[in-house]
């Protein structure tokens, strides 16, 4: 979408639908030195 913000109801004057997607298309695989964050990482007992 590149767009800072979305609408709330009714789609934009750019038809953008409420709550979009929160990803732009197309999907960008993982590189190599990537790592998948997920909130098991922050509540993860040490």
């Amino acid at each position: 979408i590149d767009s800072t913000t979305f609408p709330l109801g009714t789609p934009d004057e750019n038809g953008n639908p409420p709550f979009p997607l929160a990803y732009d298309l197309p999907l960008t695989p993982y590189a190599p030195q990537d790592e998948i964050f997920t909130l098991d990482h922050l509540t993860r007992e040490q």
